[in-house]
């Protein structure tokens, strides 16, 4: 009902029919919560049905975190990505998260949960084993892999210049009208990009980046724009990564892009977001699901958009393509600012590569390659604010980025099988006392 009446309340808002600040008429967040909640329940009802047939200690304890651990890879490439997943609860932790690198974010979640599960299997059975006795020495092991990572990384090679331009333009997603600029617009918007490209370029940026869906356009503009765009960036030698959303038919499809744009005021590409936000974004047209990238400093960049970044199996691509700055223009709300900001740091450490998100009503953040935080500021208060990160640029090839995610595989495979042969045990008991119960039944007749 939740996902019917937002739908409903968007076309509503579309059409005008109504004219709320926020088109739909129950709050999205309350939705995140409880489809969450539903999801994540499964794996404790799993858990409770089915671990009570396994015999074995091992095979037992190791059941929970892999069904965890598979819902959360199932999600990482359908809904939501990795944004809620239990490995997030870590990002703080630096020397423990830098094992990332060699597992992935659903490998530090698999680890979390068989912790947990060891130490519940401990106090039940009043029985602390072998067990949780290496899981705590694996525990410290992780830790001082991710102090001698730390400790070892290398000094860059070299340095690129971002900077994020938190301007609104004059528009807001959340405005009584979604729409493109006017006329008036449009001519404004072009006078403060300008003016905006030229207080990066006095703060020496090699970058310039905006936020999500900053330049609403119709598509007959987007030509004009895009040429201007080019001539600024050639007149002060300015990479750019200009998000925009491009309307067609009267606003009814929209395509929530980028262009980049280099120093030569040349167009790089034009990359169109991947993974869309559930509902709120039913009526944008989707990407190629393709990583692309350019040069800047002799440092190759690329970008994708907001939610294209809690899919790791998607931006494992950047490994693959040797990328070394990753820069994300994203839009965020309250609820999920921390959340869906804080995490991503795990998306560089995976990687290899430095990063850098804008958000629009969220939190700016750049790293590095080990999850240092280069730069942080909140982008809520809203302005003419030219934040400038000096991004390092290393050379850092990573395990995670060669195999990908070869634990969240295994885990998968181990809950079906497992899932399959307790199934087929319990088939089997049921006949078995179907066929006692008979037996019975007759042998009772006969006397």
């Amino acid at each position: 009902m939740l996902i019917i009446g937002i739908q409903i309340s968007s076309i509503l808002k579309h059409y005008g029919i109504i004219s709320s600040g926020r088109y739909y008429l129950v709050k999205y967040d309350i939705l995140v919560l409880i489809l969450y909640g539903l999801l994540f329940s499964l794996p404790f009802v799993f858990h409770i049905l089915l671990t009570p047939k396994i015999k074995n200690r091992l095979l037992k304890i190791l059941f929970f975190p892999c069904c965890w651990t598979a819902l959360e890879f199932i999600m990482s490439h359908a809904i939501g990505g990795t944004l809620f997943s239990i490995s997030s609860s870590q990002f703080a932790f630096s020397p423990f998260i830098q094992f990332s690198s060699a597992v992935g974010a659903l490998g530090i979640t698999f680890f979390i949960c068989f912790f947990a599960s060891a130490l519940e299997n401990a106090i039940v059975t009043l029985c602390f084993s072998k067990t949780l006795i290496c899981t705590l020495v694996v525990a410290v092991l992780i830790i001082l892999f991710g102090l001698v990572r730390l400790k070892t990384s290398p000094e860059p090679i070299g340095k690129v210049i971002v900077a994020s331009i938190t301007r609104t333009y004059g528009h807001s997603q959340f405005d009584d009208s979604y729409d493109a600029f006017t006329e008036e617009q449009f001519s404004q918007v072009l006078y403060h990009l300008e003016d905006d490209i030229s207080k990066a370029n006095e703060e020496g940026a090699d970058v310039v980046l905006w936020f999500e869906e900053c330049f609403l356009l119709w598509h007959e503009k987007v030509e004009e724009f895009t040429e201007y765009a080019g001539l600024l960036a050639k007149k002060y030698s300015i990479a750019l990564i200009v998000p925009m959303e491009i309307g067609f038919e009267e606003g009814y499809y929209w395509n929530n892009c980028l262009v980049a744009i280099n120093k030569n005021g040349e167009m790089e590409y034009r990359d169109d977001k991947t993974f869309l936000v559930p509902v709120l974004e039913s009526f944008i047209m989707k990407g190629d699901g393709k990583i692309k990238s350019f040069k800047v400093e002799n440092t190759k960049i690329s970008s994708v958009i907001c939610f294209d970044a809690s899919y790791p199996s998607f931006i494992r691509k950047c490994s693959h393509e040797g990328v070394q700055l990753l820069l994300s223009p994203a839009w965020d709300w309250n609820l999920i600012a921390e959340y869906a900001c804080r995490p991503m740091i795990v998306r560089g450490i995976e990687n290899g590569f430095s990063f850098v998100r804008n958000a629009y009503r969220g939190i700016l953040m750049a790293t590095d390659p080990y999850g240092r935080v280069i730069t942080e500021a909140k982008t809520d208060n809203v302005g003419s604010n030219v934040i400038v990160s000096e991004m390092p640029i290393y050379n850092v090839t990573t395990i995670y980025g060669k195999t990908g995610d070869v634990i969240p595989v295994f885990c998968l495979i181990y809950v079906l099988i497992t899932s399959v042969y307790v199934i087929c045990l319990k088939i089997k008991q049921h006949r078995n006392d179907m066929h006692r119960k008979k037996v019975t039944f007759f042998e009772s007749q006969e006397q």
